[in-house]
């Protein structure tokens, strides 16, 4: 079991600071190692509750000082697998892969479309793979070459009347 405590910069209809967002959860999962750790990885699934989750206030006060005022009173349920796996298969050459599956909904919120929906710039699933090769023993010693690729599945950006969203993202590097 965890917790955490994160400040939040919103302010409420009067300006005041709003509360911290707590995240309340747990995680479990194995690793494993073979071929003298040439190949490692691990799986774990986790299952978090975030609340005083800050959202645009949809009916503040009329003496309101804050044109945009926020309001602490979401809260995100958040649970998934990880999955990560390092493969070396030659000294100096690391390639990793990983992969996340994650199942949020909102599960209170002064937005009433937002109930039962994932949350924004949430993503069902996301993957990442990178490969880079680093130089040891030569004058060239400390450099690296690699190029990876990730992907982000579609999250939702914003609602109106029921859900919207983004093409999926994904991006290559080199």
């Amino acid at each position: 079991s965890s917790s955490s405590y994160t400040p939040t910069n919103g302010r409420d209809a009067y300006n005041r600071t709003l509360a911290p967002q707590i995240g309340d959860g747990y995680e479990f999962g194995i690793k494993t190692s073979a071929l003298d750790g040439r190949i490692s990885g691990s799986i774990s699934y986790y299952n978090t509750d975030i609340t005083n989750r800050p959202e645009s206030d949809p009916n503040p006060p009329a003496d309101a000082t804050n044109p945009t005022p926020m309001r602490t009173s979401g809260e995100i349920r958040s649970k998934g697998y990880d999955l990560d796996l390092l493969i070396s298969p030659i000294p100096n050459w690391d390639t990793k892969l990983s992969l996340n599956l994650s199942d949020a909904l909102t599960v209170a919120s002064v937005q009433g479309n937002t109930l039962g929906q994932r949350p924004l710039n949430s993503a069902k699933e996301s993957w990442t793979v990178f490969s880079r090769y680093t130089f040891r023993n030569t004058w060239a010693k400390g450099f690296y070459f690699g190029g990876g690729a990730r992907h982000r599945g579609p999250p939702i950006y914003r609602y109106v009347a029921g859900t919207m969203t983004q093409p999926a993202a994904a991006a290559a590097a080199a």
